[in-house]
């Protein structure tokens, strides 16, 4: 019996295992993308993945979504185009909570220093936003870029419009705005064996002229290959808004159990 496919197989029921014990999710501010841009490609690939989690009780509640993208990779360019959508459901019901698109641009000046541009459409039922706009740029560069070691940290300018729904607003309450925020990022990862990996993403977007006003991501993931081009995962997610909209929650923590592909 092959010891590294046991291990595999029993980390991916450990995964699907704690998974289905997570609470469900409903709120989504910032979006992780990165799983969505494998950095070791060359030339064309499709990048897909979905994910899940249950909450039991008087009544279920599930969480799903679904995630793909298409790219290209060449010696100094990249470019990306992606999209998903979630889903909750409850007592019987079926309702859209999240979607969005984003294309996104890459100039590799080294393997290790790169910029980046993004435009982003976003809606979220949760988040009572019908349309939320992102136009954004910055520069990237890794730190560390060892073999099983890696560190990127980033930073960036981005300009930001929010259409909200009025009919779920309080009286008086402003339905539009338009900010810029500063983007700060760091991505690390670090390779555990021949099939896994522990990974940790964290933006950080205060608002240029009210720093005060805040919004974080923290997302840890420990990934684990089943085979070439597929991987299970297990997620750890933290949100934080400092103003957030009226009767949505400051704080956001989810635990998803997902799986990927990447096709080249």
């Amino acid at each position: 019996m092959d010891p590294a496919g046991v291990a595999r197989r029993l980390l991916a029921a450990a995964l699907l295992g704690l998974a289905l014990a997570a609470p469900a999710s409903a709120q989504s501010a910032i979006l992780n993308t990165e799983t969505l841009q494998p950095s070791d490609v060359s030339g064309f690939f499709l990048s897909l993945s979905a994910a899940a989690n249950l909450k039991g009780g008087n009544s279920d509640v599930a969480s799903m979504s679904g995630n793909g993208a298409v790219g290209a990779q060449g010696e100094r360019n990249r470019a990306v185009l992606m999209g998903g959508l979630s889903y909750l459901s409850a007592s019987d019901t079926v309702s859209t909570n999240d979607r969005y698109a984003q294309l996104r641009y890459n100039r590799f000046f080294t393997k290790r220093t790169r910029t980046f541009h993004f435009v982003q459409v976003q809606a979220s039922r949760a988040q009572l936003l019908r349309r939320r706009v992102l136009v954004g740029s910055g520069l990237r560069h890794a730190f560390l870029a060892g073999e099983n070691t890696r560190l990127d940290l980033g930073a960036g300018l981005m300009w930001e419009h929010e259409r909200l729904d009025a009919s779920r607003l309080p009286p008086g309450a402003a339905a539009r705005g338009t900010d810029w925020r500063g983007e700060l990022l760091a991505v690390a990862s670090r390779r555990l064996s021949t099939s896994s990996r522990l990974s940790e993403v964290m933006y950080v977007e205060p608002r240029a002229d009210r720093p005060s006003d805040l919004r974080v991501l923290s997302e840890l993931c420990l990934g684990a290959n089943v085979t070439e081009g597929v991987e299970l995962s297990l997620s750890f997610r933290w949100r934080y808004d400092s103003r957030p909209p009226p009767s949505v929650r400051r704080y956001d923590v989810a635990l998803e159990a997902g799986v990927g592909a990447l096709v080249r």
